[in-house]
């Protein structure tokens, strides 16, 4: 696994050559923000810098490594975005670069690197909400992580931030079985108090074994869905 999760990142971040890079990067490097963003040595961490040692999830728009930074022992975690999601990737780096909790994942940094785009973030051992519910957990588990997940989406919600895709799959256990939000890509914010511009909302935005029933049917909706899908998580 390590050396598959390897070769697919070094593919990823360097093999592709001739006209399809050059045109594929000419694309990304006109977006102002993006050229803006990897002028900045505060965020940027090199390519070169992260060893990949195995793959650790996948979805429809990144997988995810697990990986070692600049030598250092302990592990971090690597979101590579898939190819035409990286207006999904410039969503999550914004969202997270404001974000401070303890129950919201910690960006470490990003790595820009046409074709190459990814996300530096803080590595769960735990792995996902889904998967713990597949095994023991200690005592005090369920409360644990209802508290975390609530703590975690209020400050959102007081942020101006709707998460809009809270599941089990979107909530990560550090080594303490703390929960952490993850996926931003499909966050949106400066709505949640301004109730005349919730219809600008975009419909069926998630997961649907999730989404709130205003979200599906295409109605007006604000924080209250993320309430529901919290409320479909317990």
């Amino acid at each position: 696994a390590g050396g598959s999760a390897v070769a697919g990142a070094s593919g990823a971040g360097g093999a592709a050559s001739g006209a399809a890079r050059r045109s594929s990067a000419a694309d990304l490097w006109c977006d102002r923000e993006t050229a803006e963003l990897a002028q900045r040595p505060d965020i940027c961490i090199p390519l070169s810098e992260l060893a990949f040692v195995r793959q650790i999830g996948h979805g429809a728009s990144a997988r995810c490594y697990e990986a070692r930074w600049a030598g250092d022992a302990s592990s971090v975690a690597v979101k590579v975005a898939s190819a035409g999601t990286v207006s999904l990737w410039k969503a999550e780096v914004a969202h997270l670069e404001r974000l401070r909790h303890p129950n919201i994942i910690s960006m470490l940094g990003v790595v820009v690197a046409p074709p190459t785009f990814c996300l530096v973030l803080e590595y769960c051992p735990g792995g996902d909400l889904c998967e713990a519910c597949h095994r023991p957990t200690p005592p005090g588990f369920f409360l644990r992580v209802a508290r975390g997940v609530a703590s975690g989406m209020s400050y959102l919600h007081r942020k101006g931030i709707l998460h809009r895709d809270l599941k089990s799959a979107n909530i990560l256990l550090d080594a303490t079985y703390q929960p952490k939000l993850i996926d931003f890509g499909t966050a949106t914010d400066g709505v949640t108090n301004q109730p005349q511009r919730r219809g600008a909302l975009t419909a069926e935005t998630g997961t649907y074994r999730w989404m709130a029933p205003e979200v599906i049917t295409h109605q007006a909706y604000d924080s209250q869905c993320d309430v529901f899908s919290f409320g479909i998580l317990l």
